[in-house]
């Protein structure tokens, strides 16, 4: 009991002291601050202030800045079935720098990429052919941004003119500039589309007024010295009017389809001579032949003089005869130039009505089954 007792008196102690080292009597610890440490506090609260007020500043300070639009005014003017056209000059529309200056905070201009702006042109007024200002038109990527200026604020000063766009099939004409060497000629002149396929028309496609002036179109190719028939391909056009006028098609606000042909040039040799080779297969075992053709008018050896694509001399250095079996062929055969065949490219200057000689001669002596003379 007495211990206790004792212990109960000896925290009553400790309680007493403490209430009297605290006059307010409140039961708290105090806390004191050296010069120190309130400094340090102040400096602390100050630079939280100047945090803030510095991020509220860029959020909220409004800010420009210049974006560079390329506009197609071709393209969106087309789209409407009309097209831009201006006298006699064509004028490119279709890669028109715009700058377009927009406004916001410092926070909204840099949340958007420069591509997120559109800029096009204001076609809604287009009723048909006339002249008209189009106006550049933004289209913005959030409400927190907005159009301070647009320059040119119009695709063209002070108005363009617009037509609208029709095709016309006419007649394709192929020409050439330029000449072959002496003893040749100029032969077909061929327009393949790119499938291989022979054309002789071509649609053309533009403003109205432009369009029906077009009476035909050209395709215009150099020869350069060529001496065998080629192909070229070709993507320059000429627009024949009425009145055989010729005017750059490029220049002219159209489009020609196909965009590009292929030419094929025939280039003819006024006169080639080529000799008679005669052919023939089997005979009998133990026997050599020898076959000679010759005019029956002078004995000569057959030259056949022919005029034609040089294409085909190229690839043939003489004309065919064939005998068959030589050994059922008869010693002397008899024929006419006109008997010959020929490829269709070629002409036959040499009459038709000369006549050949063929004599085969047999002797004994080893015997090849194919010859020819």
């Amino acid at each position: 009991m007495n211990k206790e007792k004792n212990t109960g008196t000896e925290h009553v102690s400790k309680h007493e002291g403490l209430a009297s080292a605290n006059p307010a009597g409140k039961g708290k610890t105090p806390y004191s601050l050296s010069g120190v440490d309130i400094v340090a506090l102040v400096l602390c609260l100050l630079a939280a202030v100047v945090i803030w007020l510095y991020a509220t500043n860029v959020n909220q300070t409004l800010a420009e800045k210049d974006i560079y639009v390329t506009v197609n005014a071709n393209r969106e003017i087309e789209s409407k079935g009309f097209s831009i056209i201006y006298g006699d000059a064509k004028l490119d529309y279709s890669q028109i720098i715009v700058k377009l200056t927009v406004t916001g905070t410092q926070a909204a201009l840099a949340k958007y990429e420069d591509s997120q702006y559109t800029v096009r042109l204001d076609t809604d007024s287009i009723d048909g052919a006339d002249d008209y200002a189009f106006r550049f038109k933004c289209d913005l990527p959030g409400s927190d941004v907005s159009v301070k200026s647009i320059s040119p604020t119009y695709v063209s000063t002070p108005t363009v003119h617009i037509d609208r766009i029709v095709t016309k099939e006419v007649e394709l004409k192929c020409e050439y500039e330029g000449g072959v060497p002496s003893g040749l000629r100029i032969g077909e002149i061929t327009a393949k589309d790119k499938d291989g396929s022979v054309i002789s028309k071509v649609t053309v496609k533009g403003p109205e007024q432009v369009v029906n002036t077009v009476e035909g179109v050209t395709a215009q190719v150099k020869l350069n010295g060529y001496q065998t028939s080629f192909e070229t391909r070709c993507k320059t056009f000429e627009l024949i009017s009425a009145d055989g006028e010729k005017r750059d098609a490029a220049e002219q606000y159209v489009s020609i389809e196909p965009s590009e042909v292929n030419i094929y040039i025939q280039i003819l040799c006024s006169e080639r001579q080529l000799p008679l080779s005669v052919r023939y297969s089997d005979g009998v075992p133990g026997v050599k032949y020898t076959v000679r053709a010759v005019f029956a008018d002078d004995g000569t050896e057959v030259l056949i003089s022919l005029s034609g694509d040089t294409a085909f001399f190229t690839e043939n250095q003489s004309i065919a005869y064939d005998l068959g079996n030589i050994g059922e062929a008869s010693d002397r055969t008899e024929l006419t130039v006109g008997d010959l065949t020929l490829p269709e490219a070629l002409t036959l200057i040499t009459p038709k009505d000369r006549m050949i000689i063929i004599t085969v001669t047999r002797e004994s002596g080893e015997n090849p089954t194919e010859q020819g003379n």
